[in-house]
């Protein structure tokens, strides 16, 4: 993965994550079609997938790039 599609999706995990909180928990439901088990699954897989993305930023000392 290039470093601006890096960014990218850490960008795109980051602004779910806060439309998750924002509206309740609600984006993730609405993508489960109301499953609460899979739509905590997807929280969980986002997070992960965030998580994952900025340790690669910090492994690259790309932390701050285009935040």
């Amino acid at each position: 993965m290039s470093d601006t599609q890096l960014i990218a999706l850490c960008k795109l995990m980051e602004q779910l994550l806060v439309q998750h909180f924002e509206q309740g928990g609600a984006v993730f439901v609405i993508a489960a079609d109301g499953e609460q088990d899979l739509a905590h699954d997807m929280r969980d897989a986002a997070c992960q997938v965030h998580a994952a993305t900025r340790r690669a930023m910090r492994e690259r000392d790309m932390l701050g790039a285009g935040l």
